[in-house]
């Protein structure tokens, strides 16, 4: 960091995640503080009309025929001083799990014992003991929960909620918080390396357990409305999946699940488009990559592997297609194809027609086909479908990936699949 002291660059340290203190005091919080009996009042009058409000519901849900869900985890939309918010922010000494960190400094969570901590805090914060200080950031609670639809939908579904029909069937993928990922193994040149070992190896231990059952547990909802229709992936800080439940178990997953932070329409993916151009035929003498030159993997719609400006790049036996029920590799898109396209301008990335001859090519391309003949992505979600692929071909570390999702570019949220490529990339190394 000294190379660039002008620069304010993040770092990570290691430690008990904490609300930050210190600095120059915001006049808003100066404010609560001033007015404590006001504040603290207002503040337990929420939660209380919250708790109200949601255990009334809860109790009619079994008659409503609602899936069932634990009764003291409760959602809160809450805004605090967002002076506050970092890196390692955190409201578990509050008993409150943090689902999504929205602009401004409003927080969607999930009160994980009906209120109790918060309520603890607030009443130290009126009586001036230690432990209550922090309440004063605390600047909001919203009432109800009709704000979940506007934060927790895509623009199509915001667009259609109203007219959601409970016996109609919708397919969607859904994000589900989790807690923050966990750390770096111990540093094993520290002291006491074997002990902090045994304590991180303790804590992923606890950690797994505690995603295993989140995720049985939101199996089971979802099952209650219809079905999960892809695998469930894990991103770390959270897990996502594809589903089909009708319209009831929309409003019920919306409206009332704890812990859902994203619910889209599934996504189209498909290649992306460019002109067709006429095919001009050269004559050059194609010379096959260095021996030790490397092997891009092509995510795409197939290559043409007998094609004579690309099959001396082409090592067949890593070709690979991952279209349910179709092992070929070809690229059957009309127009001279996609991934073949994709192959050319990779091998001849300032166009065959000004290459010298003859001409060697710069690198091998494996055939990972994903796209069929209509250049759409079918079956798989994209985000499992990428670690599929990273899983299969491990010896490959450049990834040339030219698809793209037919919806609007997403300004909140990460997709689900911008995100396994982003973990894919941290954990394996590798390049898209």
């Amino acid at each position: 960091m000294e190379r660039f002291p002008h620069l304010k660059f993040l770092q990570k340290v290691s430690g008990k995640p904490r609300l930050h203190g210190g600095g120059t005091p915001n006049p808003h919080s100066e404010e609560k503080k001033r007015n404590k009996s006001a504040h603290s009042r207002y503040l337990s009058d929420k939660t209380t009309q919250l708790k109200d409000q949601w255990y009334s519901e809860f109790g009619n849900r079994e008659n409503n025929d609602l899936a069932p869900i634990d009764a003291d985890i409760i959602p809160i939309f809450l805004k605090i001083n967002p002076d506050l918010i970092g890196y390692d922010f955190d409201l578990k000494q509050f008993g409150i799990e943090i689902i999504s960190e929205e602009d401004d400094g409003y927080i969607i969570g999930a009160s994980l014992d009906g209120f109790t901590s918060l309520d603890e805090k607030i009443n130290k914060f009126l009586n001036g003991e230690h432990g209550g200080g922090k309440i004063a950031e605390f600047w909001e609670i919203i009432d109800g929960n009709q704000w979940k639809p506007e934060h927790i939908l895509s623009d199509y579904l915001k667009s259609i909620w109203q007219s959601v029909n409970e016996n109609t069937n919708y397919k969607l993928e859904v994000g589900v918080a989790f807690d923050k990922p966990m750390g770096k193994a111990p540093d094993p040149t520290k002291q006491g390396y074997a002990g902090r070992l045994e304590k991180y190896r303790q804590e992923l231990i606890e950690r797994d357990d505690r995603l295993l059952e989140r995720q049985n547990e939101f199996e089971t909802f979802i099952n209650f409305y219809g079905r999960i229709t892809s695998n469930i992936i894990d991103l770390e800080d959270s897990f996502c999946c594809e589903v089909e439940i009708n319209g009831k178990g929309l409003k019920d997953l919306v409206l009332n699940y704890p812990f859902v932070f994203e619910v889209s329409e599934v996504d189209e993916i498909v290649g992306v488009q460019s002109e067709s151009e006429g095919i001009e035929s050269f004559e050059i003498e194609v010379i096959e990559p260095e021996e030790d030159a490397p092997e891009i993997g092509v995510i795409d719609s197939g290559i043409m592997e007998g094609n004579k400006y690309i099959s001396s790049a082409i090592i067949s036996e890593n070709s690979k297609s991952y279209i349910i029920g179709d092992v070929s590799t070809a690229d059957y898109v009309r127009g001279g194809g996609h991934g073949t396209r994709v192959a050319g301008a990779i091998l001849y990335p300032n166009g065959i027609s000004n290459v010298s001859n003859p001409y060697q090519l710069p690198c091998y391309v494996r055939n990972l086909r994903v796209l069929n003949q209509d250049n759409k992505l079918t079956d798989k979600l994209p985000a499992q479908l990428m670690q599929e692929i990273i899983a299969d071909n491990n010896d490959c570390r450049i990834f040339n990936l030219s698809v793209n999702s037919c919806l609007p570019s997403r300004i909140k949220h990460m997709s689900s699949w911008a995100a396994a490529i982003d973990t894919l990339i941290n954990e394996k190394d590798i390049f898209f």
